[in-house]
């Protein structure tokens, strides 16, 4: 019985329909089952049309974690003037007030009670129930015109109320993200050479411009002193022209702590109110952003591990190498750079501090090379003047920083590494891919600096060259991992091209120590079974053609005249108007020229192994597609007949250009009937996570299995 089932998915429907091809008649007649189901689609429909149902759950989830941060941060802020004494407060207070219990049914509560600390906010320092200044903006001004006397706690406590201001307005600061999305939407430079510090300076810069200048005509030494001046000219500081940032804040808070006598700028105070590093700054410390490590895909060469960021050097390295390597020139296409001259274009051309470059530049340095003219419309190379060429920006600047060994740099550090199991102890030691890692995951640019001078002991100019780095870091991901990359590369710096290369990439994990004696018999063999492959595919190919062709005749025409000849017939024998068909498939899939220009030997052979094919096909009950060979496949068949220490689980390890995650295979499960049957399991896979296509795919895995239970 030979049943097809039909599939129509869309983004809030599935068709199903399941046809028996056994039954005579037209196709009406041969539907056995069909039904449409319709669910709620992802998005919904509003005045101004379509939007996503996500998108609107989620809307207010960044304000919330704002506000959420901002708590923290004046609770951590309290929680130091209340250590320090400058704050009335009490710890007790401040603990209820942050801290809840759930499985206690303690909820958090502000201090209403605590008159003083209620008189502090309303800034009645000396309880009079009058406040002692119009606005906090006038406390903060004075903080900076006038010495004040600190032993005396009432100073104390203006002191702690403007620094608690300040928490609560401690201004903004551009992000890279934000100011590389900035550049590239205002100027058609490479984001990655223009000095992104000085960019991120200018974003602030411009931010506070109209405050800046204010305080400049005015003469005005701090935000505070600015914002009281324009108060007492009737300006609403909220939502105005004049907008300060972060780094004014600093400044503030440096000032204040340079004026006033009683205070020490070196001390823990000081230090922990400005810090931004976790655990101990308060006010200007930053909560970092969730890691997205979760959402990124896996790799297809090797399932269990993520894949490679698209700014590592090996991933560069790759990405320069699969082009250098593809590049043919001259007659008919035929040559190919030499491995010393693919090493010199590489270190050239590629490692650069450039994101990219048109492939002209390439033409032309292999045009002073080998001293042949060359043009793509001359077809004596194989790629346009206009084709961009990613270059490998990162490995470029740190080859700037470290010099031609970059690759080999290692920096042993004077701090000891012990090793809490075994108790052993090293030395830290950082190599270039951990100075990559560190400006990869690292999220301000004064991290970076402190890294570079405190860990690495960098002079300003090499901190400077890493800050470069950490600026020129693009974001997404390759297809691969980073082992799976190492791996490929090995052979792809050899000259080899990207299937041969891939093909191999696994081999020496494979043989392990015997690989050095094997290396030169599989490497010089592997084209012969490429070109094997190849040719079978083709006769394949056209063989499954043939077979569509067959599979698209109907049962019965309009005169009622069956068209699909030899129909469960095993014993059918290829006729004329068979081989007639097989020639002129083979001769549209080969090309006429191509074909013409092989001899009638040639010619004949491959017409005889697609007719036995073809013959073979009829031959069989099932009547099945030729599934294509894998080049892994044979060169595994290969290797498993001629090296016998080999096993199968090690052959499998094998990479394959054409490798992709698969959904998982059907598995059998117990019914309630007590019936055992093979039906599909969940149809998640790492690489793919469209949360629209995931719905329809599990709806269609439910009813595709309740057709299979129904044994339709």
């Amino acid at each position: 019985m030979e049943n097809i089932l039909g599939i129509d998915l869309g983004t809030n429907s599935i068709g199903l329909s399941l046809r028996n091809a056994n039954v005579s008649g037209n196709i009406q007649d041969q539907l056995e089952y069909f039904t449409s189901i319709i669910f709620p689609s992802g998005v919904g429909k509003g005045k101004s049309g379509e939007f996503s149902y996500a998108a609107e759950r989620t809307k207010h989830r960044s304000s919330r974690r704002l506000y959420q941060a901002r708590r923290y941060k004046i609770w951590e802020t309290l929680k130091l003037l209340i250590e320090k004494d400058y704050c009335p407060l009490s710890k007790e207070d401040l603990e209820r007030w942050s801290k809840y219990d759930k499985t206690k049914g303690f909820k958090r509560q502000y201090p209403i009670h605590a008159t003083h600390f209620e008189q502090w906010i309303r800034l009645d320092f000396d309880g009079d129930g009058k406040p002692d200044y119009a606005n906090p903006y006038e406390l903060r001004a004075q903080l900076v015109e006038e010495q004040f006397d600190f032993t005396i706690q009432i100073n104390r406590y203006k002191l702690g109320r403007a620094l608690y201001h300040i928490a609560q307005h401690r201004g903004f600061k551009s992000s890279k993200g934000e100011t590389l999305k900035e550049q590239e939407q205002n100027e058609k430079e490479d984001i990655q050479d223009f000095d992104l510090s000085e960019a991120l300076k200018k974003s602030e810069e411009k931010k506070s411009g109209k405050l800046a200048e204010y305080m400049k005509n005015n003469n005005l030494p701090t935000v505070g002193c600015a914002f009281a001046h324009l108060r007492k000219k009737g300006v609403r500081i909220r939502n105005s022209e004049y907008q300060a940032v972060r780094s004014q804040y600093k400044d503030e808070i440096r000032l204040i702590f340079n004026f006033q006598v009683g205070l020490d700028k070196n001390g823990d105070f000081y230090k922990r109110l400005m810090s931004e590093k976790k655990g101990e700054g308060t006010i200007f410390y930053k909560r970092p952003l969730r890691s997205q490590k979760g959402q990124v895909g896996l790799c297809t060469f090797e399932p269990n591990k993520p894949r490679c960021p698209i700014s590592h050097p090996e991933f560069e390295k790759f990405r320069a190498w699969c082009l250098i390597n593809n590049i043919r020139f001259g007659e008919d296409l035929k040559e190919t750079l030499t491995l010393e001259q693919k090493k010199d274009l590489f270190n050239e051309k590629f490692l650069l501090t450039r994101s990219s470059f048109k492939f002209e530049e390439i033409r032309e340095w292999i045009q002073k090379r080998t001293f042949k003219v060359l043009d793509y419309k001359t077809k004596t190379i194989n790629y346009k003047d206009k084709s961009s060429v990613s270059g490998c920006p990162i490995s470029g600047r740190l080859k700037n920083l470290f010099g031609d060994d970059w690759e080999k740099w290692e920096y042993v550090s004077t701090i000891d590494k012990v090793n809490k199991k075994t108790g052993e102890i090293k030395k830290i030691t950082y190599s270039v891919y951990d100075l990559w890692h560190v400006c990869f995951s690292f999220e301000e640019p004064e991290y970076i600096e402190t890294f570079a001078k405190e860990k690495l002991h960098f002079d300003e100019k090499q901190t400077k060259q890493l800050v470069r780095i950490f600026f020129a870091i693009q974001q997404g991901y390759s297809m691969l991992s980073f082992k799976a990359i190492k791996n490929i590369n090995r052979f792809l710096e050899e000259g080899l091209i990207y299937p041969d290369a891939i093909l191999l990439a696994k081999l020496p994990d494979v043989f392990k120590e015997k690989w050095t004696t094997e290396k030169e018999s599989i490497v010089s063999g592997i084209d012969s079974i490429i070109e094997k492959n190849r040719k079978q595919k083709q006769l394949f190919n056209i063989a499954n053609t043939l077979i569509a062709n067959y599979k698209s005749l109907s049962y019965d025409d309009e005169n009622g005249f069956n068209e699909r000849f030899a129909d469960h017939n095993v014993d059918y024998k290829l006729q004329s108007s068979d081989f007639h068909d097989i020639e002129i498939v083979t001769i549209k899939d080969f090309g006429k020229k191509t074909w013409a220009d092989k001899d009638e030997k040639e010619q004949k052979d491959i017409i005889e192994k697609i007719a036995q094919l073809y013959q073979d096909f009829f031959a069989s009950n099932q009547r099945n597609y030729y599934k294509l060979p894998k080049v892994a496949d044979d060169l595994a068949k290969l290797l498993r007949d001629k090296y016998d220490f080999l096993s199968e689980k090690e052959l499998k390890k094998i990479y394959h250009p054409s490798m992709i995650e698969f959904y998982a295979p059907a598995k059998d499960q117990k019914l309630d009937d007590g019936r055992w049957m093979k039906l599909l399991g969940s149809p998640v896979i790492g690489a793919f996570k469209n949360p629209m296509a995931m719905r329809v795919l599990h709806i269609l895995k439910k009813q595709i299995n309740a057709l299979l239970k129904a044994s339709i």
